[in-house]
């Protein structure tokens, strides 16, 4: 047979060729006719022949041969083996965009489909990936097997739904991948035509969970949302998610938490494409469906058997995912539809109290439900301020008192949570680990810490008296909490600083409360913990790089402070002030330490 093969391909100029190949096509020899159509595909190598364009007599020749690999195709009783390799000879065919073989592919159209609907998986796939091909090369006249092309690919796509996990499990999701290649190639070809039936087969596709193929059907689903109509598509997908909450109970953490960011992904593609019209109308149901999503934290807390540091990460993810959304929408809004959407989210985060103290101080499992969405409604603050910047500010105010509370949250809290769960075993009721507490509280005040920070940097307007005192009250509080970082508390007090001198709309009153902010800072270097001393000292040199020569008017009152910390007891204290003493002078020029040991 291989010589044979040589023989016939050394005539590829001849009128003899495309008698011999159809001859050997049609010769009932299983290996003949495989070895035939593989002898074409390598002989002619159709991906690169047909880019640049076929010769005419090679047209020829695909026009007598493209009936032949339909009649293969067709035939039930032919090997899957021999009809996949002629499936996949078609596929290549439909590089050709040359009229008479186009119009043999349209014929060929429903026997492929046919064979898309056979038991055999690798068969089926064949198929599959070759109706996306066809579909592709012919377009609009594919459309008479458009109703059993849609059927086909969501009934195999149901059957993928509980496919087994042994040695056919590759299979299944090749079928699932092929299933997906051909609903894209439809999309491209009917957009509009077949979107709302494309949208019903993906939801199938999302909700069942393929183990390989899930990330595909949400990119296909993408593609979906720019083309479908917003009636039938947010529906859908609103549906989808209930359905990963609903399943929540019983899924795996981390599956459900991938689930819910690709279904954000697709709702992201859905308002990125969107106009200024469609989002004002629609701008609510995208926010229902982001405050569903988020209310898988507290569905993890609930459904996790693990401590909850396994699942404040997965739940962070899902909510970054959340407000990457909400903020590719935020800048196509009107004022009036934005505030809105806002007082809706904090009314939303207000279901479990507007305040810390409200409810917590009964028990540590009512904080712990507090933070189920407060620390989601911190993520929203933080994600608006780096996309608005300074035009959030004026919202800010409106959360403001609650945000800043949390940064004294630790210094409030710390003594509750263990007679709290006493009292929760007397009446044996569940309790909340204490580093589990701990985790959460922790996440609540950094987010907490840079959405104030983000207000003291973007704000342009004069703090109001109860404003300022409030904050600093706060930052005082927080430098107690050896859980954050000093890094963040320096970022705060120098923030604050910036912001008074920088928006005070007299200079005096600016210098005023820079002066507060240092003495108050300073006094924190007299309690008796060393790492407090150590904490302040670098805040206020901190806030002296900030503000720059502005601190020289607070060094008469800080001259008493620093005579002290230059001899303190704690080596790192005495280092830090002397580092800071060092600086004033190279500020001001004159021989501070000097003055200080006088």
């Amino acid at each position: 047979a291989d010589e044979l093969l040589e023989c016939i391909a050394a005539m590829i100029d001849t009128d003899t060729f495309s008698h011999l190949v159809e001859k050997n096509l049609k010769s009932g020899e299983e290996e003949l006719e495989k070895c035939t159509i593989e002898m074409i595909l390598e002989r002619f190598n159709i991906s690169r022949r047909f880019q640049s364009g076929a010769k005419s007599e090679n047209e020829q020749i695909y026009a007598k041969v493209v009936p032949q690999l339909v009649e293969i195709v067709r035939d039930d009783h032919r090997s899957g083996s021999l009809r996949q390799t002629a499936l996949t000879a078609l596929d290549r065919l439909c590089l050709s965009a040359k009229r008479s073989i186009s119009e043999l592919l349209v014929q060929a159209l429903p026997h492929v489909l046919k064979a898309a609907e056979a038991g055999d998986i690798e068969l089926s796939c064949s198929a599959q990936l070759c109706l996306a091909s066809i579909v592709a090369t012919v377009g609009n006249r594919s459309v008479s097997v458009l109703p059993g092309y849609l059927a086909n690919i969501a009934s195999r796509l149901d059957e993928c739904r509980d496919y087994p996990t042994d040695e056919k499990r590759a299979s299944y999701d090749m079928l699932v991948e092929a299933c997906l290649t051909s609903l894209r190639s439809l999309l491209k070809v009917f957009p509009q035509f077949i979107s709302g039936s494309a949208l019903e087969i993906i939801v199938r596709a999302l909700s069942a969970g393929y183990a390989a193929e899930v990330e595909a059907s949400s990119s296909v689903l993408s593609e979906i949302a720019v083309v479908c109509q917003p009636r039938l598509f947010l529906p859908c997908l609103a549906s989808v998610i209930m359905q990963i909450l609903t399943a929540a109970k019983t899924t795996e953490v981390r599956k459900t938490a991938e689930a819910a960011i690709r279904c954000m992904k697709v709702l992201r593609s859905f308002a990125e494409s969107s106009d200024k019209s469609t989002l004002k109308t629609h701008h609510m149901d995208i926010l229902a469906m982001i405050l569903r999503t988020l209310e898988l934290r507290r569905r993890f807390r609930v459904r996790s058997s693990d401590r909850l540091s396994s699942i404040v990460d997965l739940a962070s993810a899902v909510e970054k995912a959340c407000m990457e959304v909400y903020s590719s929408c935020v800048l196509n809004l009107r004022e009036q539809d934005f505030k809105s959407g806002f007082l809706k989210l904090i009314e939303w985060s207000e279901g479990f109290g507007r305040s810390l103290f409200e409810k917590t101080s009964k028990d540590s499992l009512a904080f712990v439900k507090y933070t189920d969405r407060t620390i989601p409604l911190l993520g929203c603050v933080v994600s608006l301020f780096d996309q608005l910047q300074s035009i959030f500010t004026e919202y800010f105010i409106i959360v403001a008192d609650r945000i800043l509370e949390l940064l004294s949250a630790n210094v409030t809290m710390k003594d509750r949570v263990d007679t709290d769960e006493q009292g929760q075993r007397k009446r044996k009721r569940k309790s909340v680990e204490k580093s589990d507490y701990q985790i959460l509280l922790q996440q609540m005040t950094l987010q907490a810490c840079s959405a104030v920070e983000k207000y003291l940097k973007f704000g342009d307007d004069d703090l109001s008296d109860a404003m300022f005192d409030n904050t600093l009250i706060h930052l005082l509080d927080l430098m107690n909490n050896l859980d954050v970082d000093v890094q963040n508390i320096m970022e705060l007090v120098s923030a604050l600083g910036k912001r008074v001198m920088r928006s005070s709309a007299v200079k005096e009153d600016g210098r005023r409360r820079l002066a507060s902010i240092n003495k108050q800072v300073l006094l924190k270097t007299r309690e008796a913990s060393p790492e407090t001393r150590l904490r302040s000292i670098r805040c206020i040199d901190a806030l002296a790089r900030r503000v720059g020569e502005e601190i020289l008017s607070t060094l008469p009152e800080t001259m008493s402070f620093l005579a002290e910390l230059i001899d303190d007891e704690d080596q790192n204290v005495e280092t830090a002030s002397r580092q800071y003493v060092q600086y004033l002078e190279e500020l001001s020029g004159e021989d501070i330490l000097s003055q200080l040991k006088e």
